[in-house]
Protein backbone atom coordinates (compact mmCIF):
# COMPACT_ATOMS: atom_id res chain seq x y z
CA UNK A 1 0.00 0.00 0.00
CA UNK A 2 1.31 3.45 -0.87
CA UNK A 3 -0.26 6.91 -0.62
CA UNK A 4 1.09 9.78 -2.73
CA UNK A 5 -0.60 13.13 -3.37
CA UNK A 6 0.22 15.82 -5.88
CA UNK A 7 0.47 19.30 -4.39
CA UNK A 8 -2.82 21.20 -4.75
CA UNK A 9 -5.39 23.11 -2.73
CA UNK A 10 -4.82 25.40 0.24
CA UNK A 11 -1.70 25.40 2.40
CA UNK A 12 -1.88 23.30 5.57
CA UNK A 13 -1.01 25.08 8.81
CA UNK A 14 -0.47 23.78 12.33
CA UNK A 15 -2.28 26.45 14.33
CA UNK A 16 -2.05 24.94 17.79
CA UNK A 17 -0.25 22.16 19.62
CA UNK A 18 -0.47 20.81 23.15
CA UNK A 19 1.15 17.85 24.86
CA UNK A 20 1.86 15.90 28.03
CA UNK A 21 4.90 13.65 28.46
CA UNK A 22 7.03 12.30 31.29
CA UNK A 23 9.11 15.48 30.97
CA UNK A 24 6.34 18.05 31.26
CA UNK A 25 2.75 19.17 30.92
CA UNK A 26 3.42 21.25 27.80
CA UNK A 27 5.31 20.77 24.55
CA UNK A 28 7.56 23.72 25.47
CA UNK A 29 8.48 22.14 28.83
CA UNK A 30 9.26 18.83 27.18
CA UNK A 31 11.32 20.54 24.48
CA UNK A 32 13.42 22.55 26.92
CA UNK A 33 14.14 19.55 29.13
CA UNK A 34 15.21 17.42 26.17
CA UNK A 35 17.53 20.23 25.06
CA UNK A 36 18.98 20.22 28.58
CA UNK A 37 19.68 16.50 28.30
CA UNK A 38 17.03 15.40 30.81
CA UNK A 39 15.23 12.07 30.69
CA UNK A 40 11.85 10.98 32.02
CA UNK A 41 12.87 7.31 32.06
CA UNK A 42 12.90 5.85 35.59
CA UNK A 43 12.19 2.56 37.38
CA UNK A 44 8.53 1.55 37.08
CA UNK A 45 6.41 1.69 40.23
CA UNK A 46 2.99 1.51 38.53
CA UNK A 47 2.83 -2.30 38.69
CA UNK A 48 5.08 -5.18 39.67
CA UNK A 49 7.91 -5.68 37.19
CA UNK A 50 9.60 -8.67 38.84
CA UNK A 51 8.85 -11.11 36.01
CA UNK A 52 9.71 -8.78 33.10
CA UNK A 53 12.98 -8.20 31.26
CA UNK A 54 13.07 -4.46 32.06
CA UNK A 55 12.35 -2.29 35.07
CA UNK A 56 12.25 1.03 33.18
CA UNK A 57 9.64 3.25 31.52
CA UNK A 58 8.91 6.96 31.12
CA UNK A 59 5.74 7.33 33.19
CA UNK A 60 3.93 10.62 33.76
CA UNK A 61 3.51 11.41 37.48
CA UNK A 62 -0.12 10.62 38.31
CA UNK A 63 -1.01 13.66 40.38
CA UNK A 64 -4.69 13.51 41.30
CA UNK A 65 -5.34 10.32 39.30
CA UNK A 66 -8.08 7.99 40.51
CA UNK A 67 -7.18 4.34 40.92
CA UNK A 68 -10.74 3.47 39.89
CA UNK A 69 -10.68 4.96 36.39
CA UNK A 70 -8.75 4.21 33.23
CA UNK A 71 -5.46 6.05 32.95
CA UNK A 72 -6.38 7.01 29.39
CA UNK A 73 -9.19 9.22 30.73
CA UNK A 74 -6.84 10.87 33.22
CA UNK A 75 -4.35 11.49 30.42
CA UNK A 76 -7.04 12.88 28.12
CA UNK A 77 -8.37 15.24 30.77
CA UNK A 78 -4.86 16.47 31.48
CA UNK A 79 -4.28 17.11 27.78
CA UNK A 80 -7.63 18.66 26.81
CA UNK A 81 -7.57 21.05 29.77
CA UNK A 82 -4.82 22.93 27.85
CA UNK A 83 -6.73 23.25 24.57
CA UNK A 84 -8.15 26.67 23.84
CA UNK A 85 -11.14 27.52 21.65
CA UNK A 86 -11.45 25.38 18.54
CA UNK A 87 -12.85 26.67 15.25
CA UNK A 88 -16.49 25.89 14.62
CA UNK A 89 -17.00 22.49 12.98
CA UNK A 90 -13.54 21.16 13.86
CA UNK A 91 -13.31 17.46 13.00
CA UNK A 92 -11.82 15.23 15.70
CA UNK A 93 -9.40 12.48 14.62
CA UNK A 94 -7.84 10.41 17.39
CA UNK A 95 -4.93 7.98 17.35
CA UNK A 96 -4.20 5.30 19.92
CA UNK A 97 -2.99 1.71 19.89
CA UNK A 98 -4.69 0.38 23.03
CA UNK A 99 -6.87 3.19 24.48
CA UNK A 100 -8.19 2.10 27.90
CA UNK A 101 -6.59 -1.35 27.89
CA UNK A 102 -6.17 -1.18 31.67
CA UNK A 103 -9.87 -2.10 31.87
CA UNK A 104 -8.75 -5.68 31.25
CA UNK A 105 -6.25 -5.46 34.09
CA UNK A 106 -8.99 -4.46 36.54
CA UNK A 107 -11.15 -7.35 35.34
CA UNK A 108 -8.26 -9.80 35.58
CA UNK A 109 -7.21 -8.59 39.06
CA UNK A 110 -10.82 -8.17 40.25
CA UNK A 111 -10.12 -4.68 41.54
CA UNK A 112 -12.75 -1.91 41.92
CA UNK A 113 -13.31 -0.01 38.69
CA UNK A 114 -15.67 2.67 37.39
CA UNK A 115 -17.23 1.12 34.31
CA UNK A 116 -18.08 4.48 32.74
CA UNK A 117 -14.35 5.29 32.39
CA UNK A 118 -13.66 2.21 30.26
CA UNK A 119 -12.68 3.71 26.90
CA UNK A 120 -12.19 1.69 23.73
CA UNK A 121 -10.50 3.03 20.58
CA UNK A 122 -13.73 3.74 18.70
CA UNK A 123 -15.00 5.83 21.62
CA UNK A 124 -12.02 8.18 21.69
CA UNK A 125 -13.25 10.79 19.14
CA UNK A 126 -16.54 11.21 21.00
CA UNK A 127 -14.76 11.60 24.35
CA UNK A 128 -12.34 14.20 22.93
CA UNK A 129 -15.27 16.07 21.37
CA UNK A 130 -17.02 16.17 24.74
CA UNK A 131 -13.92 17.32 26.61
CA UNK A 132 -13.06 20.05 24.09
CA UNK A 133 -16.63 21.18 23.37
CA UNK A 134 -16.37 20.28 19.69
CA UNK A 135 -19.48 18.63 18.29
CA UNK A 136 -17.83 16.88 15.35
CA UNK A 137 -16.30 13.54 16.44
CA UNK A 138 -14.72 11.79 13.48
CA UNK A 139 -12.76 8.55 13.63
CA UNK A 140 -9.87 6.81 15.38
CA UNK A 141 -6.72 5.50 13.71
CA UNK A 142 -5.06 2.49 15.28
CA UNK A 143 -2.03 1.55 13.19
CA UNK A 144 0.59 0.48 15.72
CA UNK A 145 3.39 2.98 16.33
CA UNK A 146 2.53 4.94 13.18
CA UNK A 147 -1.02 5.72 14.36
CA UNK A 148 -0.63 9.44 15.01
CA UNK A 149 1.66 10.22 12.08
CA UNK A 150 -0.91 8.60 9.79
CA UNK A 151 -3.58 10.70 11.53
CA UNK A 152 -1.55 13.87 10.85
CA UNK A 153 -1.10 12.87 7.21
CA UNK A 154 -4.79 12.05 6.83
CA UNK A 155 -5.79 15.38 8.36
CA UNK A 156 -3.44 17.26 6.03
CA UNK A 157 -4.85 15.37 3.05
CA UNK A 158 -8.47 16.13 3.98
CA UNK A 159 -7.69 19.82 4.46
CA UNK A 160 -5.60 20.16 1.28
CA UNK A 161 -8.46 18.60 -0.70
CA UNK A 162 -10.95 21.06 0.75
CA UNK A 163 -13.07 18.61 2.76
CA UNK A 164 -12.48 20.36 6.11
CA UNK A 165 -11.22 23.73 7.29
CA UNK A 166 -9.97 22.55 10.70
CA UNK A 167 -9.09 19.17 12.21
CA UNK A 168 -7.89 18.37 15.72
CA UNK A 169 -5.60 15.34 15.79
CA UNK A 170 -5.51 14.01 19.35
CA UNK A 171 -3.23 11.06 20.14
CA UNK A 172 -2.49 9.22 23.34
CA UNK A 173 -1.16 5.99 24.87
CA UNK A 174 0.21 5.02 28.26
CA UNK A 175 2.31 2.31 29.89
CA UNK A 176 -0.03 -0.43 31.03
CA UNK A 177 1.04 -3.80 32.39
CA UNK A 178 -0.72 -5.40 29.42
CA UNK A 179 1.49 -3.53 26.94
CA UNK A 180 4.64 -3.79 29.08
CA UNK A 181 4.27 -7.57 29.39
CA UNK A 182 3.65 -7.90 25.65
CA UNK A 183 6.83 -6.05 24.68
CA UNK A 184 8.73 -8.02 27.32
CA UNK A 185 7.51 -11.31 25.83
CA UNK A 186 8.78 -10.15 22.43
CA UNK A 187 12.18 -9.57 24.10
CA UNK A 188 12.52 -6.05 22.70
CA UNK A 189 12.49 -4.09 25.97
CA UNK A 190 15.88 -2.73 26.94
CA UNK A 191 17.04 -3.84 30.42
CA UNK A 192 18.50 -0.35 30.80
CA UNK A 193 17.13 3.01 29.54
CA UNK A 194 17.10 2.82 25.73
CA UNK A 195 20.05 3.97 23.62
CA UNK A 196 18.79 4.98 20.15
CA UNK A 197 21.34 4.61 17.34
CA UNK A 198 23.99 3.47 19.83
CA UNK A 199 26.43 0.71 19.00
CA UNK A 200 25.38 -1.08 22.21
CA UNK A 201 21.59 -0.56 21.97
CA UNK A 202 19.56 -3.42 23.44
CA UNK A 203 15.91 -2.52 22.93
CA UNK A 204 13.22 0.09 23.49
CA UNK A 205 11.80 1.78 26.58
CA UNK A 206 8.07 2.49 26.79
CA UNK A 207 6.56 5.85 27.77
CA UNK A 208 3.30 7.67 28.50
CA UNK A 209 2.36 10.47 26.17
CA UNK A 210 -0.42 12.52 24.62
CA UNK A 211 -0.60 15.44 22.25
CA UNK A 212 -3.09 17.41 20.18
CA UNK A 213 -2.49 19.32 16.95
CA UNK A 214 -4.91 21.84 15.47
CA UNK A 215 -4.44 21.54 11.71
CA UNK A 216 -6.11 24.17 9.51
CA UNK A 217 -6.45 25.43 5.96
CA UNK A 218 -4.19 28.46 5.58
CA UNK A 219 -6.89 30.84 4.35
CA UNK A 220 -9.26 30.01 7.21
CA UNK A 221 -6.46 30.23 9.80
CA UNK A 222 -5.49 33.67 8.49
CA UNK A 223 -9.10 34.82 8.54
CA UNK A 224 -9.41 33.76 12.21
CA UNK A 225 -6.02 35.29 13.11
CA UNK A 226 -4.69 31.92 14.17
CA UNK A 227 -0.91 31.57 14.56
CA UNK A 228 1.13 29.47 12.16
CA UNK A 229 3.40 27.24 14.23
CA UNK A 230 4.53 25.45 11.09
CA UNK A 231 3.27 23.82 7.93
CA UNK A 232 2.65 20.26 6.80
CA UNK A 233 4.09 20.18 3.30
CA UNK A 234 4.31 16.49 2.51
CA UNK A 235 3.21 13.10 3.79
CA UNK A 236 3.74 9.54 2.68
CA UNK A 237 2.69 6.14 4.01
CA UNK A 238 3.58 2.60 2.98
CA UNK A 239 3.41 -0.98 4.16
CA UNK A 240 6.23 -3.39 3.41
CA UNK A 241 4.24 -6.37 4.81
CA UNK A 242 7.49 -8.12 5.71
CA UNK A 243 6.77 -9.40 9.23
CA UNK A 244 4.26 -9.08 12.06
CA UNK A 245 6.66 -7.27 14.40
CA UNK A 246 10.01 -6.78 12.65
CA UNK A 247 10.81 -4.16 10.00
CA UNK A 248 11.84 -5.09 6.48
CA UNK A 249 15.62 -5.40 6.51
CA UNK A 250 15.96 -3.84 3.07
CA UNK A 251 14.06 -0.70 4.25
CA UNK A 252 12.09 -0.48 1.00
CA UNK A 253 8.85 0.44 2.77
CA UNK A 254 10.31 3.42 4.63
CA UNK A 255 12.20 4.52 1.50
CA UNK A 256 8.90 4.52 -0.39
CA UNK A 257 7.14 6.56 2.32
CA UNK A 258 9.96 9.13 2.36
CA UNK A 259 9.98 9.53 -1.41
CA UNK A 260 6.19 9.88 -1.46
CA UNK A 261 6.36 12.66 1.16
CA UNK A 262 9.09 14.52 -0.73
CA UNK A 263 7.15 14.25 -4.00
CA UNK A 264 4.00 15.56 -2.33
CA UNK A 265 5.92 18.49 -0.82
CA UNK A 266 7.36 19.42 -4.20
CA UNK A 267 10.85 19.96 -2.77
CA UNK A 268 14.36 18.63 -3.37
CA UNK A 269 16.00 16.16 -1.01
CA UNK A 270 18.69 18.78 -0.35
CA UNK A 271 15.99 21.07 1.07
CA UNK A 272 15.51 18.74 4.06
CA UNK A 273 17.90 19.86 6.77
CA UNK A 274 17.30 17.31 9.54
CA UNK A 275 15.35 14.17 10.44
CA UNK A 276 13.39 13.37 13.57
CA UNK A 277 13.76 9.59 13.37
CA UNK A 278 11.64 6.85 14.91
CA UNK A 279 14.83 5.74 16.71
CA UNK A 280 13.47 3.16 19.14
CA UNK A 281 16.81 1.72 20.20
CA UNK A 282 16.02 -1.81 18.99
CA UNK A 283 18.66 -3.61 16.97
CA UNK A 284 16.61 -3.97 13.80
CA UNK A 285 14.60 -0.73 13.72
CA UNK A 286 17.61 1.54 14.05
CA UNK A 287 19.53 -0.42 11.42
CA UNK A 288 16.56 -0.33 9.04
CA UNK A 289 16.06 3.43 9.43
CA UNK A 290 19.72 4.18 8.76
CA UNK A 291 19.64 1.97 5.68
CA UNK A 292 16.62 3.95 4.43
CA UNK A 293 18.32 7.30 5.08
CA UNK A 294 21.51 6.22 3.32
CA UNK A 295 19.47 4.90 0.39
CA UNK A 296 17.53 8.14 0.00
CA UNK A 297 20.20 10.73 0.89
CA UNK A 298 23.17 8.73 -0.42
CA UNK A 299 26.49 10.02 0.97
CA UNK A 300 25.02 13.17 2.54
CA UNK A 301 25.45 12.95 6.37
CA UNK A 302 22.06 14.48 7.19
CA UNK A 303 21.61 15.28 10.93
CA UNK A 304 19.20 12.88 12.66
CA UNK A 305 17.95 12.55 16.22
CA UNK A 306 15.55 10.50 18.34
CA UNK A 307 13.63 11.74 21.40
CA UNK A 308 12.82 8.27 22.76
CA UNK A 309 15.80 8.24 25.11
CA UNK A 310 14.11 11.20 26.85
CA UNK A 311 10.38 10.40 26.80
CA UNK A 312 10.31 6.71 25.91
CA UNK A 313 8.37 5.13 23.07
CA UNK A 314 4.84 6.53 23.42
CA UNK A 315 3.38 4.10 20.86
CA UNK A 316 0.32 5.60 19.16
CA UNK A 317 1.25 9.09 20.38
CA UNK A 318 4.87 8.94 19.17
CA UNK A 319 4.40 10.42 15.70
CA UNK A 320 2.24 13.31 16.90
CA UNK A 321 4.58 14.24 19.74
CA UNK A 322 7.53 14.07 17.38
CA UNK A 323 5.77 16.42 14.93
CA UNK A 324 5.29 18.90 17.79
CA UNK A 325 8.91 18.64 18.90
CA UNK A 326 10.08 18.74 15.27
CA UNK A 327 8.35 22.11 14.86
CA UNK A 328 10.05 23.35 18.02
CA UNK A 329 13.37 22.24 16.57
CA UNK A 330 12.72 23.75 13.15
CA UNK A 331 11.63 27.13 14.47
CA UNK A 332 14.38 27.32 17.09
CA UNK A 333 17.06 26.47 14.53
CA UNK A 334 18.54 23.58 16.46
CA UNK A 335 17.99 19.88 17.00
CA UNK A 336 18.07 18.15 20.38
CA UNK A 337 20.56 15.55 21.56
CA UNK A 338 19.81 11.86 21.16
CA UNK A 339 19.69 11.10 24.86
CA UNK A 340 21.03 7.67 25.82
CA UNK A 341 23.33 7.47 22.80
CA UNK A 342 27.00 7.56 23.77
CA UNK A 343 28.81 5.64 21.02
CA UNK A 344 27.03 5.90 17.66
CA UNK A 345 26.53 2.94 15.36
CA UNK A 346 29.12 3.02 12.56
CA UNK A 347 26.31 3.72 10.10
CA UNK A 348 25.22 6.75 12.17
CA UNK A 349 28.63 8.39 12.47
CA UNK A 350 28.44 12.06 11.58
CA UNK A 351 24.63 11.96 11.63
CA UNK A 352 23.61 11.51 15.26
CA UNK A 353 24.91 13.40 18.30
CA UNK A 354 24.62 13.39 22.09
CA UNK A 355 24.59 17.21 22.19
CA UNK A 356 22.27 19.81 20.60
CA UNK A 357 23.25 21.07 17.13
CA UNK A 358 22.39 24.17 15.14
CA UNK A 359 20.50 23.79 11.86
CA UNK A 360 19.59 26.32 9.20
CA UNK A 361 16.78 24.87 7.12
CA UNK A 362 13.17 25.49 6.14
CA UNK A 363 12.20 21.79 6.14
CA UNK A 364 12.49 18.95 8.67
CA UNK A 365 11.32 15.38 8.12
CA UNK A 366 9.85 12.99 10.70
CA UNK A 367 9.69 9.22 10.19
CA UNK A 368 7.90 6.42 12.03
CA UNK A 369 7.64 2.66 11.56
CA UNK A 370 5.46 0.11 13.31
CA UNK A 371 4.36 -3.48 13.68
CA UNK A 372 2.96 -5.03 10.53
CA UNK A 373 5.45 -3.16 8.34
CA UNK A 374 3.72 0.23 8.45
CA UNK A 375 5.87 3.29 7.65
CA UNK A 376 5.26 7.01 7.48
CA UNK A 377 7.07 10.23 6.66
CA UNK A 378 5.96 13.84 7.29
CA UNK A 379 7.66 16.93 5.84
CA UNK A 380 7.35 19.95 8.16
CA UNK A 381 7.95 23.57 7.17
CA UNK A 382 8.93 26.56 9.32
CA UNK A 383 6.28 28.85 10.78
CA UNK A 384 5.13 31.68 8.52
CA UNK A 385 3.51 35.06 9.15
Amino acid sequence: MDETHQKSGPGVWIAGMWGVTALGDTIEDTWQRILNGDTGIHPVDRFSIETYMSTYAACIPETGASARQSRILTLLERLTSQISRLPEGTLIITATTKAGIDTLEHIQNQTPFDDDTALYPHQMPRMVAELTGSGNPGFNISAACVSSSIAVGRAASLISRGYYDAILVCCMDFVSEFVFSGFSSLKILSPTPCKPFDRDRRGLTLGDGACALLIMAEDIARKENRPCLGTIDGWGMSNDAAHMTSPSKDATGLVQAIRSAVTRAGIRLDDIGAISAHGTGTVYNDMMELKAFHTVFQTRPIPIYSVKGAIGHTLGAAGGIEVCLGLQSLNAGNIPPTIGMTTPMPEATGMVSSVPRRIDTHFLMTTNSGFGGINSSIILGKSVT
